[in-house]
C-alpha cells in the first residue's frame, strides 16, 4: 500500500494535522477544518490514544478518544485503481474511535480491491446520537459534530476527485456501529447541516451525500421518512463481528 502524495498547499480547505496528534497511521493526516470546527471551541488539544487489552476477535484494538481536530486519512488502491473511493467512519459508541479495528483494517481490505480508502477521525465524545449512563436515556447534541465532519470529508473527496484519481459518481460510505448511524445519517440526508461550507465558501449542497452504503453490523432505528432517528449502542466498543469479516479472506 502506497501514500497518496498530495500538494497540500493546492488543496484549499485542507492543511497537514500537527504532529501533536497522538494518532499516527503512518499516512499524512489532513485537518477537515482550516480553523476551529463549526460548533467548537478554541482550546488545547487532548487527543488520547491507548491499546485495549480486552481482545476482539483473538487481539487487541486500538482506540481514540477526546477528538477535537478531525482529520481524514487517504490511503491509495494497492495495484489497479477502480476509481472508487469508500469513506471509513469507525465506530465506538460516539465515545470513542475503534480506528484500526474498524478503521485501518478495513482500508488495508478496500486498497487490496482497487479502491481508495478515506478513514474518517471525527470528533468524539457524545458528537452524535448517544446512550447517557448518567440519565439512563439517549441524548442528541444540540451541534451534530460528527455528522458535520462526515458531510465535510464527503464534499472535499468529491471536489479533489481528480487529483486524487477518484470517480465522484463512484464515492460510497461504510460504518461500523456509530459510524454505521452516522453512514445512514449522511446517505439520507440532504440538506447541508448549518456551519457546513465548501472550502470555496459556497453552500454544500448535495456535494455532502454518498452514493452508496454497504451493511455493516451497527444498527439504527429508521423512521418511515428514511431519516435516522434513534441508535443505543451496548458499549462504547466495537462488535467483534466487525474484525472477523474485515480480515476474513475472500475467494
Amino acid at each position: 500500500m502506497r501514500l497518496l502524495l498530495i500538494a497540500l498547499w493546492l488543496l484549499p480547505g485542507i492543511t497537514a494535522a500537527a504532529e501533536r496528534h497522538v494518532w499516527q497511521p503512518g499516512y499524512k493526516q489532513l485537518l477537515l477544518w482550516p480553523g476551529t470546527p463549526p460548533g467548537g471551541i478554541a482550546g488545547p488539544d487532548e487527543e488520547t490514544v491507548k491499546t485495549v487489552a480486552e481482545p476482539v476477535a483473538g487481539r487487541s484494538w486500538t482506540e481514540i478518544s477526546k477528538v477535537s481536530r478531525p482529520t481524514m486519512t487517504i490511503f491509495a488502491p494497492a495495484g489497479s485503481n477502480t476509481g472508487a473511493a469508500v469513506l471509513v467512519f469507525p465506530g465506538g459508541g460516539y465515545k470513542i474511535l475503534a480506528i484500526d479495528l474498524e478503521g485501518t483494517e478495513v482500508c488495508g481490505w478496500l486498497t487490496s480491491k482497487g479502491i481508495t480508502c478515506v478513514l474518517l477521525k471525527y470528533r468524539v465524545p457524545d458528537s452524535g446520537p448517544h446512550w447517557e449512563k448518567s440519565c439512563d436515556c439517549q441524548v442528541t447534541p444540540k451541534v451534530p459534530a460528527a455528522l458535520q465532519d462526515a458531510q465535510r470529508a464527503v464534499g472535499l473527496v468529491r471536489l479533489h476527485a481528480k487529483e486524487w484519481r477518484i470517480d465522484p459518481h463512484k464515492v460510497g460510505v461504510l460504518g461500523f456501529s456509530a459510524g454505521g448511524f452516522l453512514s445512514a445519517a449522511i446517505t439520507s440526508t440532504s440538506a447541508p447541516m448549518r456551519g457546513w461550507t465548501r472550502p470555496t465558501g459556497k453552500a454544500a449542497g448535495p456535494i455532502s451525500r454518498s452514493r452508496f452504503i454497504p451493511a455493516t453490523c451497527g444498527r439504527a432505528v429508521m423512521r418511515s421518512d428514511s431519516t435516522p432517528a434513534s441508535i443505543r449502542p451496548a458499549t462504547p466498543r466495537p462488535l467483534s463481528c466487525c474484525r472477523q469479516k474485515t480480515t476474513r479472506s475472500t475467494t
